[in-house]
């Protein structure tokens, strides 16, 4: 079974309802105990920890973080935008953040499914024209 956009296949859940077999584990298990409504939870990692899996698309000079400029990234629980190109290796630079469609500040967190656009600094254009009436 694929996502809502048909583009990610669903862990199959064990016994008990998560991938590990304990309940409220299983992405996007709402409503599980320790889970508010409406909260998004990953899956864990070998450790343990919490992940999110989001879907990343770098434009401009950051594309070439990422194998054709997009895929999908596993990261900790609680990534913010920003926090997705510190992941990366990226420095810390100006951005502008989209987050499902809505442009968002940098520390927004993330959740999982999450479908995030990084747009970078651009430069450009053709020169300055100076225009004087009458000419």
């Amino acid at each position: 079974m694929s996502d809502a956009f048909g583009d990610r296949p669903e862990a199959p859940a064990a016994p008990g309802g998560g991938p590990d077999g304990a309940p409220g584990s299983a992405p996007g298990d709402a409503g599980a105990p320790g889970v508010p409504d409406g909260a998004s939870v990953g899956t864990r990692d070998r450790t343990g920890a919490r992940t999110i899996r989001v879907e990343v698309t770098l434009k401009g000079s950051l594309a070439t973080r990422l194998p054709g400029g997009r895929g999908p990234l596993d990261l900790p629980e609680g990534t913010t935008a920003e926090g997705v190109l510190a992941a990366l290796g990226v420095p810390a630079v100006h951005c502008i953040y989209v987050v499902n469609g809505a442009a968002t500040a940098k520390s927004t967190p993330l959740r999982d499914g999450d479908r995030l656009l990084v747009y970078p600094p651009m430069a450009g254009g053709a020169p300055a024209v100076r225009w004087a009436p009458g000419s």
